[in-house]
């Protein structure tokens, strides 16, 4: 239903929640996902991404051309950089808190060819210190106030 209300102007990030615990049969929730994207004609305008490093090599093995951002799980993949994340998923976009992105991530993304992202940026105070250390994308949940916060300051 989201999708069907969008207009395909602004890029949307597709969550894949999934228990660690509680797996539901391989596949089956990924399928689904790109079977909605694809029949909302989202394909180029979707990314899918999750904390569940699993799932997006479900979706990356079901799926080679969709973009894939790995979110950085703070616990499980501390000190690992987005460079081994996204690698072992075939990810070209790598997500993290506003908290937990370092200077060395961003020149290991960057040297791998890897976009950073970061989530969930919903002030403008945040938005200016994030795009200052150069990230390429926001994740907010305020897309209308945050674009124009960015259009305003670029």
């Amino acid at each position: 239903e989201v999708l069907d209300r969008l207009d395909k102007k602004r890029w949307v990030n597709i969550e894949i929640k999934s228990s660690y615990f509680f797996r539901e049969k391989r596949g089956l929730l990924e399928r689904r996902v790109l079977e909605t994207i694809y029949g909302a004609g989202y394909e180029h305008h979707a990314m899918v991404s999750s904390f569940n490093h699993d799932v997006l090599s479900t979706v990356r093995s079901t799926n080679k051309r969709i973009p894939i951002g790995v979110i950085y799980n703070f616990p499980h993949d501390f000190l690992r950089l987005p460079s081994n994340l996204a690698g072992h998923v075939g990810a070209s976009v790598f997500v993290c808190a506003k908290r937990e992105l370092t200077n060395s991530m961003l020149q290991n993304a960057r040297r791998h060819d890897i976009a950073v992202y970061v989530y969930t940026l919903n002030s403008p105070r945040d938005v200016e210190r994030i795009k200052a250390m150069g990230v390429d994308g926001i994740l907010s949940d305020n897309a209308d106030d945050i674009v124009r916060q960015v259009k305003r300051t670029s």
